[in-house]
């Protein structure tokens, strides 16, 4: 038998998810590539991807894995393993933008930067 809507649902976005998250790993992980040492120490706004619309979009890419996951599962542990990874990389999201705004200039980091959910939160 052929696997149902929602499987082929969850895969579709855990492959998205895991994707877009590791694109944003990615960018994160380039930031410092290039620069001299003394720049390495330095800490630098993160540019480009979702990073112009949020603080943590690959917070954002991995809770859609988890749905996804949730999904293909169909498991009651695994919704609810996605509401609790919510709940806490919610709570990761608010704190980084935080500390970024601090940390950074409003030209480097807009007051008006969400969380992890674009437009939203």
């Amino acid at each position: 038998s052929s696997p149902s809507n929602s499987s082929q649902l969850g895969i579709i976005l855990f492959i998205i998810g895991s994707l877009g998250n590791l694109y944003h790993h990615y960018l994160l992980a380039s930031l410092r590539s290039g620069v001299s040492l003394s720049e390495k120490k330095k800490y630098m706004a993160p540019k480009g991807g979702m990073f112009e619309y949020v603080a943590t979009p690959h917070y954002f890419f991995e809770l859609v894995a988890w749905m996804g996951i949730a999904l293909a599962s169909n498991q009651l542990t695994a919704f609810l393993n996605f509401i609790s990874m919510t709940c806490y990389l919610m709570a990761r999201s608010y704190n980084q933008n935080q500390w970024n705004m601090k940390r950074f200039e409003e030209k480097e980091w807009p007051s008006s930067r969400m969380n992890m959910i674009p437009f939203l939160f």
